[in-house]
Formats: C-alpha cells, sequence, structure tokens
C-alpha cells in the first residue's frame, strides 16, 4: 500500500504514517532513532510514495531515508508554525480518539497531513472516475502513479 510519511527529523525523531486515503497508519517519536529503525518502522505499513517535513531546509537524514526508498521528500514553502501545526493534528486526531507524545509527534503529523492535502482533491477525483468507469481495484494503482507525476489518462492506458 502507498503511504505518505511525514518525519520530524532531530536527536528525537518523530514517523507519521498515512495512508493514501488519509488515514493514519502509524505515528512513533524515539530519541536517537535510526535510520534502518525508521525504513523498519515504515514499512511495516507499505511503501512510501512521499516523504513531507515541516520546515522550508529538508534535513539531510530525511534526504538520505527517503533515497533509500526511492522517492522525494516535499517540503512547505515557509516553516510550519507551532500553533498552526497544533490545532491541524488536533482536529485530525480527535477523530481517532488519539493524542501525540510530544511535539515531534505534532510536527511529523502536521507535515504528512499538509502533503496529504496537497493531493486530497486529486485522490478523491481519481476514485470518482475510477468508480464511475467500474475500476476500483486500480484506485490505489493509480493515486502511486499521479503522486509519480503521471496524469491520470495516462496512468490509465499503462503509459509513462
Amino acid at each position: 500500500r502507498g503511504l505518505i510519511v511525514g518525519i520530524d527529523a532531530g536527536t528525537t525523531t518523530a514517523v507519521a504514517v498515512l495512508d493514501l486515503r488519509g488515514g493514519l497508519l502509524g505515528l512513533v517519536s524515539k530519541k536517537n532513532f535510526s535510520q534502518s529503525e525508521q525504513q523498519s518502522y515504515i514499512q511495516i505499513f507499505g511503501q512510501p510514495l512521499l516523504f513531507s517535513v515541516d520546515v522550508v531546509k529538508v534535513p539531510a537524514t530525511t534526504e538520505k531515508l527517503a533515497a533509500a526508498f526511492n522517492t522525494r521528500v516535499e517540503a512547505p514553502q515557509k516553516n510550519l508554525g507551532r500553533r498552526g501545526k497544533s490545532e491541524l493534528v488536533s482536529v485530525f486526531l480527535d477523530r481517532y480518539k488519539k493524542t501525540t507524545e510530544d511535539f515531534h509527534e505534532v510536527s511529523a503529523l502536521a507535515a504528512a497531513i499538509v502533503c496529504y492535502n496537497k493531493y486530497e482533491n486529486k485522490f478523491r477525483q481519481i476514485e470518482r472516475q475510477l468508480n464511475e468507469l467500474g475500476l476500483d481495484n486500480r484506485i490505489e494503482e493509480i493515486k502511486r502513479k499521479v503522486v509519480q507525476g503521471i496524469s491520470v489518462n495516462r496512468a490509465l492506458e499503462g503509459r509513462p
């Protein structure tokens, strides 16, 4: 299954994992969280299509993690503010009756949510279009290709 992964890198690193419907699959933070531990944690849930951060300058450790999965990192045009992240995450987590352990988790989850929101309308369009065509079994595949920059029509035709 395709994933959007938010990362807050540092001495304490947090990882937030969303599916391509915006559902929360995993959220964890750990001090001295090694890259191999992060990779193992993420792979429990599926294959990352995008990594995301909450700061303009992508940390080198996040770039390396994305490279290990042969994918890219999305960064905001401006750093996400503390209050905005808190509000966004609070509303999101209310659906799951879940809370965060620390602000690192808030930052990672906010990054993942912002990244998902960027694609949400396109994902919904894909779901509608493929449901109408009776191709619901291809929704995940087409979403993956669209995230990789392939148009819906080309993806449906099997062209790069």
